[in-house]
């Protein structure tokens, strides 16, 4: 019987010659006195660090969702304008998590780096190259201390538009007599008076109007960010709105 040979030496700490099961045991034990990337790459050599383009494209592949690789990516990018060209390190990235911190940022905000750094070197290894992910102990430790410090701390919502700034509006969009003009009023409307996000908003159909004797019309909002099931809801449009919208 011819023996099977390997294109590679296994790694000292390894005893090819034993049983699987004392295999095991081995690789059980190395995972434990090593990271997981010291094993992946064969116990003996330094890995090299994840690079920072290299993250940004690993998240643009990765099988995640559209809303995460976008989160992702611009946390990635924020953090590279920060860098300025310095190589990313554990002790860097405790560093950036600290100016976050001080300009205000939530908790969340710092574990969106420290996530998608971890992902991107998850899918570079998964890619067969052995790098070593920039998340280590100084930045466990500063997002252990950022989430007891900043405990209650939540992003800044931006100021909703007032009723008379949405009238203004209006009247500028109007004032342009085209019919794009129209159409942008009767949009700035809707969305005042219905309270809609954006998202809803631009999800507008001319069928989700229902107009009214008294002048006013009612607005059928099909699904949104908080009706995940798509049971709908009827919303109230002033007359000046419902106006704008038969135009």
């Amino acid at each position: 019987m011819t023996a099977t040979t390997y294109p590679a030496a296994e790694p000292a700490w390894l005893d090819i010659s034993a049983p699987l099961s004392a295999l095991l045991r081995q690789v059980a034990a190395a995972a434990v006195r090593r990271p997981l990337h010291w094993i992946e790459n064969g116990g003996g050599t330094t890995p090299n660090g994840l690079d920072l383009a290299d993250a940004i494209a690993a998240i643009g592949e990765a099988a995640i969702a559209e809303a995460t690789r976008k989160s992702y990516a611009g946390a990635l990018h924020r953090f590279g304008r920060w860098l300025d060209g310095r190589k990313m390190s554990d002790d860097l990235l405790a560093e950036y998590l600290g100016a976050l911190y001080e300009a205000g940022k939530s908790y969340n905000s710092a574990n969106q780096i420290a996530a998608a750094l971890k992902r991107s070197a998850r899918e570079v290894r998964d890619n067969g190259r052995c790098v070593a992910c920039p998340v280590g102990p100084a930045t466990r430790r500063r997002l252990d201390r950022y989430r007891r410090d900043a405990a209650g701390r939540t992003p800044k919502q931006a100021e909703g538009i007032g009723w008379e700034d949405a009238d203004r509006m209006c009247e500028a969009a109007e004032s342009d007599g085209g019919p794009r003009g129209v159409r942008d009023a009767a949009l700035v409307g809707a969305a005042s008076d219905g309270l809609l996000r954006v998202s809803e908003a631009s999800a507008l159909d001319a069928d989700d109007v229902t107009f009214m004797d008294d002048g006013s019309a009612r607005l059928r909002i099909r699904r949104s960010k908080t009706d995940q099931a798509g049971r709908g809801a009827e919303l109230y449009l002033g007359a000046p709105t419902a106006g704008r919208i038969r135009q």
